[in-house]
């Protein structure tokens, strides 16, 4: 529909004007004169062609203001001039025309352009009012059509401030909504980097467990075991040189994120020191546990401390919380991490971090799911389940 009005908006006013003035020029003058004493002096055809000459240019004010206020403002002064003597009032249609062109000029341009023209088409139409005056028009007529010039002008400017104004708003949205795009996306590649420097660790431990041990078997191994011995010393070496490779991956992550923390990486048995923090600053937390938690995957036990973590900063930082209930359940082959808190959220301006999109490229890395919102009775909800197999295969 807004394209239609679009399409059809510019033929508007000139029909509108051009249909009121045929009706005007068949009544000879009835409509927009003085009574029975109001006539359209001179050939009807001469009549004709001038409203012609003053509509016509009026369907293309918004594509060329400028042309079609002057050509307008021009065609209307001639009619004027050549039809009527000085103390003959005019018919309103020329009015009405350069009205519609000096407010498309003064929505639609700006600049030089709209000074040089407004003054060209405000001084013929000024020479008109002046000319009427002194002509013995009389002052009924003239000041109020001056008045409603300057009126329709000043509203074609107020259009025009309201526009720039909103293409601004909008331009400020779009290039802080792609700012925003590229924020995330760096915060994904910052998680996604810090992701595989604490999956290193986790592997690296693991493949050292696994040197060791199958080289502490090989060298207990009873005599005549000889197959036995090079599968082991197989194994051995190549777990040394993915060992090798890990320090040489070890290597990229510290250029690309600078200074890696010596500190072993945490697990859930880490959960009561966190916990002791966020108590210190005044929020109740209540831990809930269900199952052997001891049973996790350890890349899988990280990644369900990280959530929680984040979890309990958010709450810290945004939700203004005096309670926090934290959930785990180990059942089957998942585990769920359940965080609720009965705070208030963050006030729109508040500027936020990307503390969520890192949780849930970490809840994806494990092939599970999290559920992240507010609850119907207030304050805030992470729902997040990983399955063992996803952890598992994070691991030798």
């Amino acid at each position: 529909m807004r394209r239609v009005w679009l399409a059809v908006s510019p033929w508007v006013v000139p029909l509108a004007i051009l249909a009121l003035g045929a009706v005007d020029l068949a009544q000879n003058g009835r409509l927009s004169s003085e009574g029975d004493t109001a006539t359209f002096p001179g050939p009807a055809a001469a009549h004709v062609a001038f409203l012609l000459l003053v509509t016509v240019p009026l369907c293309w004010r918004f594509r060329a203001p400028a042309a079609v206020a002057v050509a307008v403002t021009s065609a209307s002064a001639v009619w004027v001039v050549v039809m009527y003597r000085p103390d003959e009032q005019p018919p309103i249609e020329p009015w009405l025309a350069m009205l519609a062109a000096i407010f498309a000029l003064a929505c639609r341009t700006d600049g030089r352009r709209l000074w040089v023209t407004t003054a060209i088409a405000g001084g013929l139409f000024a020479v008109g009012e002046v000319r009427g005056e002194l002509g013995g028009e009389g002052t009924g007529n003239v000041l109020p059509a001056a008045l409603f010039y300057v009126l329709v002008f000043v509203l074609g400017r107020m259009v025009f401030a309201h526009r720039r104004h909103a293409r601004g708003q909008q331009d400020r949205a779009e290039r802080l909504e792609r700012e925003q795009e590229v924020l995330a996306a760096r915060a994904v590649a910052l998680e996604r980097s810090r992701i595989a420097r604490e999956l290193h660790d986790v592997i690296a431990h693991s493949l050292s467990v696994i040197v060791v041990q199958a080289a502490a078997e090989r060298r207990v191994l009873p005599a005549g075991l000889d197959a036995t011995g090079e599968t082991l010393e197989s194994i051995e070496s190549s777990g040394r040189q993915a060992m090798t490779e890990l320090r040489r991956l070890l290597g990229l992550l510290r250029k690309e994120a600078g200074g890696l923390s010596l500190a072993p990486q945490p697990g859930l048995s880490e959960l009561g020191d966190l916990v002791a923090g966020i108590r210190e600053a005044g929020v109740e937390v209540d831990i809930r546990t269900d199952g052997d938690l001891t049973a996790l995957p350890r890349s899988l036990d990280l990644t369900a401390y990280r959530i929680v973590q984040e979890c309990l900063t958010n709450v810290l930082k945004h939700a203004r919380a005096h309670r926090v209930e934290i959930s785990l359940s180990c059942r089957g082959r998942c585990v769920d991490i359940e965080v609720t808190d009965d705070g208030a959220p963050a006030e729109p301006s508040a500027p936020g971090g990307f503390g969520l999109v890192g949780m849930r490229e970490r809840v994806s890395v494990y092939g599970g799911t999290v559920e992240i919102g507010q609850r119907d009775d207030g304050g805030f909800r992470v729902h997040a389940r990983l399955p063992f197999e996803a952890g598992e295969l994070a691991l030798p």
